[in-house]
């Protein structure tokens, strides 16, 4: 388990920007990743900091989908600061649950 604490949460949230939190459900890590990007309200380009908390549930992630996942993000935006982690939690079965907390300076 990789766990993120609270000081990763205080340092990522924007003083005079806004902040963001999201979540999304899937089977696979980029099913439940996009479906948590689409609920921000603004383009991923336009993030300045992002902390994405994966929980799965029974089945093994593929990891190879955090790779790509991680290409993707840093070719529509090269300044981002990424930070993520990766939790088990048993209720979720064979879903993935991502939890994104972002943030945008004005």
């Amino acid at each position: 388990m990789i766990s993120l604490d609270i000081n990763d949460i205080t340092n990522t949230l924007s003083v005079a920007g806004e902040n963001y939190i999201t979540v999304g459900l899937g089977t696979k890590i980029l099913e439940a990743f996009k479906a948590a990007v689409e609920r921000l309200p603004f383009w991923v380009s336009k993030v300045e900091l992002l902390v994405i908390q994966f929980y799965t549930g029974e089945a093994q992630p593929d990891i190879s989908e955090l790779s790509d996942m991680s290409k993707a993000l840093s070719t529509c935006n090269n300044n981002l600061q990424l930070m993520w982690s990766i939790t088990k939690i048993e209720n979720l079965e064979d879903n993935i649950k991502v939890v994104l907390l972002s943030s945008q300076s004005q």
